[in-house]
């Protein structure tokens, strides 16, 4: 299991000071995007999840299905393990217009559009680059830790590549709805690509002048911090390559901003769903010295599925063991607001991996050996036996994640799963 990098002193805290005024620079920047060409490919044979969303069992089927699909070029592969190989293959792919880049610099609508059981939801993003800063600065607030091994194997890949080929997922608070009012005189137009993915969702991408709207943008965006949804490794990596070459600070070089994709805080369609932790092993004589800081009620399966799918405001988790399933809530909330922060303590998760699992032996280290993570709250009521115990937990509100940014604290690993991920292949960018 790898060690989390801290960037200050205290288990949990991201830093202490936060500047009281962005600079002056413009935080946010049109793209000349870079996309596979309609004409000569089906967006839907190429388009696939982020790298780190891809389940190991899709590798091969993205791989088989295309010579164009973007599983060649951002996969790791044993094989290449420095991306010469994919640096390659994505000139070949630029020369001979199968790629192809927008002449002027743009900004970018990007739709998706997807089931959640029977209701039809649809999430827009402003889809650009914004200039790269130290997390230190508050301008982009992380709520996860950062893993070095992941974040060199993403700095590998912007070297050799030199091109930003995932986005960084972000959102804003717009109360008034500045960007919805945007995007709705932008969408108007056909939309220059659209695709399906296999999970159902429909992808849509409109571009505007960049021009035309920057002022309006960087007025909106002036002193409104960004949160980071997905890509926290993606942001780091580029951070660090920013560094390298000197751009960090020059919001007019390429590699002194990054890709972002950015929605509204308070879309509905900002969907976020729980992690249920399935336990491999525990230890049943510590069984009861683990639950004793709980409070428990009898909980039915009906009530539970009602649970799992309504965010919680108060740190309340259910358990299933020995045939038993019961709700719980920590007897004393407010005891571990001093060292987590009071917007941490509010998460159920935070109470259940910091507090009941390291009484039955489960840390940091063998976390990954001894909890099994399932999202789909059918498939992990139907394997409850299977394990001697299993944690069910209700989706994080997405207002909660802004609070422990703006503390500077970390949530748990897989605390969010914002559903759905953005499609990796739609737009990259150059940085060269």
């Amino acid at each position: 299991m790898l060690s989390p990098e801290r960037h200050s002193t205290g288990r949990h805290t991201l830093y202490i000071d936060r500047v009281a005024e962005f600079n002056s620079c413009m935080l946010i920047h049109p793209i000349r995007g870079i996309h596979f060409n309609p004409r000569a490919i089906d967006p839907a044979d190429v388009v696939i999840p982020p790298y780190d969303a891809i389940a190991k069992d899709k590798e091969a089927v993205y791989l088989k299905r295309s010579p164009y699909n973007f599983a060649h070029i951002i996969l790791p592969n044993p094989q290449d393990p420095d991306y010469a190989a994919a640096a390659t293959r994505l000139g070949h792919w630029k020369g001979s217009g199968i790629l192809t880049e927008d002449t002027k610099a743009s900004y970018y609508l990007y739709r998706q559009t997807f089931l959640i059981g029977s209701h039809s939801h649809t999430r827009d993003t402003l889809m650009c680059a914004v200039a790269l800063h130290e997390f230190k600065d508050g301008v982009v607030r992380p709520h996860e830790n950062t893993y070095q091994k992941y974040r060199s194997d993403r700095l590998k890949i912007l070297r050799n590549t030199r091109h930003q080929l995932s986005h960084v997922f972000g959102m804003v608070k717009d109360k008034r709805g500045v960007l919805a009012e945007m995007f709705e005189r932008w969408c108007f137009e056909k939309p220059v690509l659209s695709a399906t993915s296999d999970d159902g969702v429909a992808h849509q991408l409109w571009k505007v002048d960049g021009d035309i709207h920057s002022a309006a943008l960087n007025t909106f965006f002036e002193g409104n911090p960004i949160y980071i949804v997905d890509g926290h490794h993606r942001y780091g990596s580029s951070l660090e390559y920013a560094k390298e070459v000197g751009a960090l600070g020059d919001d007019k070089k390429p590699a002194g901003q990054m890709l972002f994709c950015i929605s509204n805080v308070f879309d509905p369609a900002l969907i976020v769903f729980p992690t249920h932790r399935m336990l491999k092993t525990i230890d049943e004589a510590q069984w009861e010295k683990s639950i004793s800081g709980l409070t428990q009620y009898p909980l039915t399966h009906d009530a539970l599925k009602e649970f799992v799918n309504t965010p919680q405001l108060q740190p309340k988790f259910a358990l299933y063991h020995n045939g038993q399933l019961t709700l719980c809530a920590p007897k004393n909330a407010s005891s571990q607001n001093g060292e987590w922060g009071k917007s941490v303590a509010q998460l159920a998760v935070a109470w259940s991996d910091w507090e009941m699992l390291p009484a039955l032996g489960i840390n940091d280290a063998n976390r990954s050996e001894a909890v099994f993570y399932e999202r789909d709250i059918e498939q992990a009521w139907a394997m409850k036996n299977k394990f001697p115990a299993t944690v069910f937990h209700a989706p994080v509100p997405v207002e909660r994640v802004c609070d422990v940014a703006d503390e500077g604290k970390f949530m748990p690993q897989k605390t969010t799963y914002f559903y759905p991920k953005l499609a990796a292949g739609l737009v990259i960018r150059s940085i060269a």
